[in-house]
């Protein structure tokens, strides 16, 4: 993605944010809960069953640090490095850090506690309850897992995408976070991907200009022959 279109999908997402936290929000997960609490089930257990396969996910940093730093300078695996450090670098700072860290500066009640006491029950900031919504913890950390593979292999990207889409779509249906908490989670790792992949393009430019050149068995012919001719 070019830079002028990354500018574009900033900039609808967080017009969308803000437009969700104002105006859309509340009157989905009202909506939701009147109407579609059947599905709550369905992306419960959707979602366990891959918190159940990612629950050590120290084992998974150390895969993607490891094989991803393996693979950097060859050229046959380049691709797949670079979105293997890319999840490295997003799961730890968009989920890790940037999410974490908003969650708890923000202090925003989740959906269940309007629904449960009505538009008197304070939004951000809200010091009455200690399970902030703002922004969804789950859908940063799957998107940081898959959307680097996404942007990397855009051909299967609508595959690639199933997973956490699902995952994110789900938070909203049970009602344990807002919508604009879920597009602030996309609009962070989104951003944390494409910073990740400029500076790994930045380590590969210097690493080519400063590696030492090899030389090949026909360079060394060709000195050879230019040594002959000379003498």
């Amino acid at each position: 993605m070019n830079f002028r279109k990354s500018i574009y999908f900033n900039l609808i997402l967080i017009s969308l944010i803000l437009l969700s936290i104002f105006f859309i929000d509340k009157p989905i997960s009202t909506f939701i809960a009147k109407n579609l609490s059947g599905l709550k089930p369905f992306f419960f257990n959707f979602t366990d069953a891959f918190d159940r396969i990612f629950y050590h996910i120290i084992w998974l940093i150390i895969f993607f640090a490891v094989f991803g730093v393996v693979f950097f300078f060859n050229n046959r695996t380049r691709k797949v490095s670079f979105a293997l450090l890319t999840v490295l670098f997003t799961v730890i700072g968009a989920y890790g850090v940037i999410t974490a860290n908003l969650k708890t500066e923000l202090k925003r009640a989740r959906p269940e506690v309007y629904l449960s006491s009505g538009e008197q029950s304070a939004d951000f900031f809200n010091e009455q309850t200690k399970d902030y919504s703002f922004p969804s913890s789950h859908a940063a950390f799957y998107l940081s897992f898959f959307l680097p593979f996404a942007l990397t292999f855009r051909r299967y990207a609508h595959l690639i995408l199933i997973i956490p889409v699902i995952i994110a779509a789900g938070r909203v249906f049970q009602n344990v976070h807002y919508l604009s908490d879920v597009l602030c989670s996309i609009l962070i790792v989104f951003n944390f991907c494409l910073l990740s992949f400029w500076l790994l393009h930045q380590v590969e430019y210097i690493w080519v200009r400063i590696k030492p050149k090899r030389r090949t068995k026909n360079d060394t012919d060709n000195r050879g022959t230019v040594l002959k001719t000379k003498h």
